[in-house]
This record gives structure tokens, C-alpha cells and sequence, in this order.
């Protein structure tokens, strides 16, 4: 079983051709590689050739050596320089890595072009939610610090606009939020900032349609029987006015006697 540390790997074929690289995470990328080979979507057509034609259970992969992640580079140059060149799947006979890379802006929106419209399978929708829900509370902690305070540009408010327009939420979802929220009660600054941005704040045309029109029978149930509990307790209150701390009963007047008095 592999351990999650950096260093140099190769994986072997039953030719004796190898492809050497180097990871920050060994474990994960051998996940990667495997992955990509069972799509039929590796990068290394060589590779690729030779796991269809070899099979998974042919492809040994193996740890070469560990080292730290600031050495990896010069480490796997080394053992590429060192291996004979028709022994390698490389096609690349320099070491690189894109670790710190930044990329252009033109490569940025060419990548953007190409990931626009994209439709995600359920199967992955599912991977990237267990590993949120597999994060730590560190690791969750230190992406809100970096989160925090960090400004959203009009160019992005509009994508997100854009992209939750129409949505609607799912009934298991908006009850994963109610009970989310149960219990919660919002400091007076959150209160302060939620009046801010609603003051002078008008609902558009679509908003307003939505607003106006009816219930659903069931949300209909749900306000009268809220309006009856509301009702009842007032009933109760009302019966019961020496229950409220504030309420002073009325003094009694006995009109016989104070006629008496006066006489």
C-alpha cells in the first residue's frame, strides 16, 4: 500500500519500457495514471497502447525513490538521464512540473472556452462531494480565513447570477438547510449588514410575478395551522393575564359602600 509522500515512480510493462515521473502525492498519483489509462485518456499514448494491450494487472507501479517535494525535479532529471532513451515511455526527456506555474491570461480564457458548457457526470458530482465532506476542520478552516475579506469582481457576481438563474432547489436540500439553520440566531452586526444591503433594494419584475403568485396547497396548510398556534396562545395569555409580570389588576370599586362613606 502506498503511503502519501513525495517522490520519483515508474511504471513498467511486461516489455520492460517504463515511464518515469515524479508526485507530490504517490498514492494519488497512481489513482491518476490508472484512471486515465482505463478512460483510455492518458497522455502518454505509448503507455496507453500498452495497458490495452497488456492489461491493468500487466503494469507494475513502483516507488523509485522518496525525496522532498523542492528536490523532485532535479531527482527525476537524474533518473531519466540515467535510464537508456528507448526504455522510456517518456516523451519528454526534461523534467518539468507546472508546480508554481501561473498561467497567461490568454491561456486562462483558453481554457475557460474549452471547460464552458461542460457537463459533469453524476458519478463525479458524487467523488467531489464525499471529498468535501472528507475535508478536516483545519483544512476547512484555513479555506475560509483565506476566503474571508477577499473581494468578488462584477465580472464574477454576474457568472454566479448567471449560472443560479432559474435554479430551484431540490425539497432534500432546502430541509438539509432548514436544519442546518435551526437553532441559529444571527449577531446583531450579521443583521445590521442584511438591512444594509436590502434598504432601497427593489425586486425586479420576475421577483415581483413569483411573489404574487398563490401558495401551494401545502404551504397554504402549513400558515393556518401556524395561525391557529398563534391564535390559540393568545387565547391562553389572554385567559390568563396574571401570568404577564407588567399587568396590575384592576382595583375593585364597591359603589354601596362609598355611598355609605358619603352619607
Amino acid at each position: 500500500m502506498l503511503i502519501n509522500t513525495s517522490g520519483i515512480y515508474a511504471i513498467q510493462t511486461p516489455s520492460g519500457k517504463r515511464y518515469i515521473g515524479s508526485a507530490q502525492n504517490l498514492a494519488r498519483r497512481r489513482s491518476v495514471h490508472f484512471h486515465r489509462l482505463r478512460k483510455g485518456l492518458h497522455h502518454c499514448a505509448g503507455l496507453q497502447r500498452a495497458f490495452d494491450k497488456y492489461g491493468e494487472a500487466q503494469l507494475v507501479f513502483s516507488v523509485i525513490e522518496h525525496c522532498a517535494v523542492a528536490r523532485l525535479i532535479e531527482r527525476e532529471q537524474y533518473h531519466l538521464d540515467c535510464a537508456a532513451p528507448r526504455s522510456l515511455y517518456n516523451a519528454r526527456k526534461q523534467a518539468d512540473s507546472n508546480l508554481g506555474l501561473r498561467q497567461s491570461p490568454e491561456t486562462r480564457a483558453k481554457l475557460s472556452a474549452a471547460h464552458t458548457g461542460k457537463e459533469h457526470t453524476q458519478a463525479h458530482k458524487d467523488n467531489v462531494a464525499r471529498a468535501k465532506r472528507a475535508q478536516t476542520p483545519e483544512t476547512r478552516a484555513k479555506i475560509s480565513a483565506a476566503l474571508k475579506g477577499r473581494p468578488m469582481s462584477d465580472a464574477a457576481r454576474a457568472a454566479l447570477l448567471a449560472a443560479n438563474a432559474g435554479r430551484s432547489l431540490t425539497v432534500s436540500h432546502i430541509e438539509k438547510i432548514r436544519k442546518g439553520n435551526a437553532g441559529k440566531s444571527r449577531s446583531a452586526e450579521t443583521r445590521a449588514k442584511i438591512a444594509a444591503a436590502r434598504t432601497g433594494k427593489k425586486h425586479s419584475p420576475a421577483t415581483l410575478d413569483k411573489l404574487r403568485k398563490p401558495c401551494a396547497p401545502e404551504t397554504k396548510a402549513k400558515i393556518a395551522a401556524a395561525q391557529r398556534r398563534r391564535h390559540a396562545e393568545r387565547a391562553i395569555v389572554r385567559e390568563l393575564p396574571l401570568a404577564n409580570p407588567y399587568h396590575e389588576p384592576k382595583k375593585s370599586v364597591h359603589y354601596a359602600d362609598k355611598d355609605s362613606t358619603n352619607g
